[in-house]
């Protein structure tokens, strides 16, 4: 019995990070997707809509758990929120001047950034392997650049798409933070929300035009990325 008890005890463990590597599998799949959508809508537009349909989704799913949210949950909401706008509207937004394949190597730098953003803020010491990551996705940059050691040049897009990559590096950081001391539920629910309405506000800022004109490939698009998104944030929350 000791045994049987040993055995599903790991494999408890050992589910968090399961789900964290298949969302990582469905998070890298959104790129390219990504790219084709923006050929029907501006970038931070395009953004809003597709968390609004994950916001959508989340609520359907988790309808009967919503009761009761409190205000510290609304501010965790506001906080993860503001950062997915960042970091993914960047990003977006940088996908129109890169690849696919560009964006998804530059976002993912956000890996190494999270233990040394960790340190600067509140002075965890990072692991050995952690700086050598960080090394590694330095030289990863250089050869994407093309421009050797003395000249790194960034384009804009490049610039944005790492921009991104920190606030989707803060993102994590406050979503760990935030995790063991709210509902899940509700702010996933709750940033979700934020991280669409203040990309509507980016947008009127940035003056992209109007909501773009249906067409069915971009509501396909939509509602596929606003499930994959909805799927993502609720395994990242409870993950961590």
């Amino acid at each position: 019995m000791s045994t049987l008890s040993s055995e599903s005890s790991i494999r408890k463990a050992k589910l968090p990070q399961l789900s964290l590597i298949l969302i990582t599998i469905i998070w890298g799949t959104t790129f390219v997707v990504v790219k084709y959508g923006l050929t029907f809508a501006s970038p931070v537009l395009f953004v809003a809509l597709r968390f609004m349909a994950a916001a959508i989704a989340v609520t359907l799913i988790s309808w009967k758990y919503l009761k009761g949210m409190t205000a510290f949950e609304v501010f965790a909401g506001a906080v993860i929120g503001l950062l997915i706008a960042l970091g993914y509207g960047t990003q977006t937004v940088g996908l129109q001047t890169i690849s696919s394949s560009e964006s998804a190597f530059l976002t993912a730098l956000y890996v190494p950034l999270v233990p040394i953003l960790l340190w600067l803020l509140f002075r965890k010491k990072p692991h050995v392997m952690t700086w050598i990551g960080a090394a590694l996705a330095f030289l990863g940059l250089v050869f994407l650049t093309g421009n050797g050691f003395g000249a790194i040049q960034l384009s804009f897009g490049q610039l944005l798409t790492i921009l991104g990559s920190i606030a989707i590096a803060l993102e994590i950081i406050f979503i760990s933070y935030f995790a063991p001391k709210v509902n899940t539920r509700h702010v996933t629910v709750l940033q979700l929300i934020f991280a669409s309405l203040f990309c509507f506000i980016m947008a009127a800022i940035l003056g992209e035009p109007q909501l773009p004109e249906f067409h069915p490939h971009l509501a396909i698009i939509l509602v596929g990325l606003g499930i994959a998104n909805a799927v993502i944030q609720l395994v990242m929350n409870w993950a961590q």
